[in-house]
């Protein structure tokens, strides 16, 4: 939310994410914060194994782009290897989301703000 206050239409999303059954959690999550704060996702992870610390630890990889609407656009499995994914940015297709689906404009600030005890 803190890039969308910043006018972002795009946010990418750096991820060196632990391996197991943590994949298609982590393509849900993308998804859904894209779709609720109106802007595109884009998602660099890391796949493979790394020693660390003389333990095997696994990265799930699921390097992926995701629409404001939260359709994956482009997606590359962490199964895959090493790769790029891409996709198309339409600043048209951003508009037209943030008007059918205004979960962003229709947040209640004021009520996490009094959550919180912040007060204006």
């Amino acid at each position: 939310r803190a890039l969308r206050a910043l006018g972002a239409d795009l946010a990418l999303v750096p991820v060196v994410g632990p391996g197991g059954d943590d994949s298609g959690f982590f393509l849900a999550e993308l998804r859904t914060h894209a779709r609720e704060n109106g802007l595109y996702a884009c998602a660099a992870n890391k796949s493979g194994i790394e020693l660390v610390t003389g333990a095997a630890v696994p990265s799930h990889g699921d390097s992926c782009v995701v629409s404001p609407g939260g359709e994956i656009l482009a997606h590359r499995p962490g199964d895959a290897g090493p790769g790029i994914v891409q996709a198309t940015v339409d600043l048209a297709v951003l508009a037209d989301t943030r008007r059918r689906l205004p979960f962003y404009e229709q947040r209640r600030a004021d009520l996490v703000d009094h959550a919180f005890g912040r007060t204006q």
